[in-house]
């Protein structure tokens, strides 16, 4: 602001001091915000990540490299060899594997660690991991300095489809599921599809879940084309992977798009995740990966939808076959409903009793309802209380 500018400024306020001594002074303040960013999916990326950050540091400032312990050990070596990384990492921070590792505990660890090594408000933070790494980073991110720019490198499925892109940054509570946190926007995201090579069957299932959801909210199109590859993408097909990442990133980037900070429409995309959310926080986020959860938290959501006449059976028993086909869970475990119902009042409580389900219409169409009764999500918590015989895996003959 100029000289001029302030002496104006002043000069407005004076005028009104003598129109109305003692008066009240108001004026509206004007702050945008322009978060701009590009999501690369892109096979083999991994190998020119330090190329890619490179572009966003000034001279002289470095990379602060925060990942898990299971990700580091399987692909620590592929970071620090990656062309042009020497010269740009001024450390590396590896924190257990695990969503207890969403914590205020690790997110003063990451920040003290950080200032320890007197980390710049022009340095970078990356993020390399699954969801739980991106989402504590990004809320370091947001706070350390008041605010310094961090890039995701996803190497879980769920992260890769969901949890990387979209600035929703936070950290777990034993009350709720991400009660801390902020928006805050990567400044880029780099998907390498071949990290899902190494993950764990149970891992990719996990991740299914979340690509289910967002086919389900998306299209017609988009659910058809899952259910007929679903089955090749626990097998580790590359074109699959590669395809449902693409698909996913594709249909949360329009999403963000028209609504970066989840005023309305973005809503959808939390399908599943009003119970889901209450699963994980009443299993004290140990013993069911994400994924699991909202996979239990749609059945849970069509189940009000089919009781309330919003969801048609078709369309319900659609949704339990793909769920049931990515292998995961279709129960809760015993006893674990009431401690659920429990959480879902606690997130009631928190929400001002404004308890917001995402329910099918039809695939590819959603409702919003704001009015569901607590009675409402017994009874859809009961129908997840007889479990099913676990379908058997597919072969991996031929696959590592």
């Amino acid at each position: 602001m100029s000289s001029y500018e302030i002496l104006g400024t002043w000069r407005e306020f004076d005028a009104l001091v003598e129109q109305a001594p003692g008066g009240t002074w108001s004026r509206h303040v004007v702050v945008p915000r322009l978060d701009r960013y590009e999501i690369t999916v892109r096979s083999g990326c991994l190998s020119d990540w330090a190329t890619q950050v490179a572009r966003f540091l000034g001279n002289g400032n470095r990379v602060w490299v925060v990942t898990d312990e299971t990700v580091w050990s399987i692909h620590g070596s592929a970071v620090t060899q990656a062309e042009a990384a020497q010269t740009i990492i001024g450390d590396v921070l590896t924190l257990p594997s695990g969503e207890r590792s969403k914590s205020l505990e690790r997110w003063y660890e990451v920040a003290e660690w950080l200032a320890t090594n007197r980390a710049l408000r022009r340095d970078i933070i990356v993020a390399f991991g699954g969801s739980v790494i991106s989402d504590l980073v990004g809320f370091v991110a947001a706070t350390y300095m008041r605010g310094v720019a961090y890039v995701n490198i996803p190497t879980t499925l769920v992260s890769q489809v969901d949890g990387a892109m979209g600035g929703k940054v936070a950290v777990n509570t034993p009350e709720a599921k991400n009660l801390i946190g902020a928006f805050w926007h990567p400044s880029a995201v780099l998907t390498d599809p071949l990290l899902l090579e190494s993950l764990p069957r149970a891992e990719l299932a996990a991740g299914l879940g979340e690509v289910i959801k967002t086919a389900a909210v998306e299209s017609e199109a988009a659910f058809r084309y899952l259910e007929g590859c679903i089955e090749n993408c626990l097998l580790r097909d590359r074109l699959c992977l590669s395809n449902v990442v693409r698909m996913c990133a594709s249909i949360k980037m329009h999403l963000l798009h028209a609504d970066p900070y989840e005023i309305d429409l973005r809503r959808v995309l939390n399908f599943g995740h009003t119970v889901g959310h209450a699963i994980e926080t009443a299993k004290g986020y140990e013993g069911l990966r994400h994924g699991e959860a909202v996979g239990l938290g749609m059945l849970a959501a069509s189940t009000i939808g089919l009781h309330r006449g919003i969801t048609p059976i078709g369309v319900h028993e659609r949704l339990l076959r793909l769920v049931e086909r990515a292998n995961l869970p279709l129960a809760l475990s015993h006893g674990t409903a009431d401690a659920v119902l429990d959480r879902v009042d606690i997130i009631a409580a928190i929400r001002n009793g404004n308890l917001r389900f995402v329910v099918p219409i039809e695939i590819g169409r959603m409702a919003i309802i704001n009015d569901v009764h607590r009675d409402e999500i017994a009874v859809a918590l009961e129908s997840l209380g007889e479990p099913r015989r676990a379908r058997p895996e597919p072969s991996s003959a031929g696959l590592p």
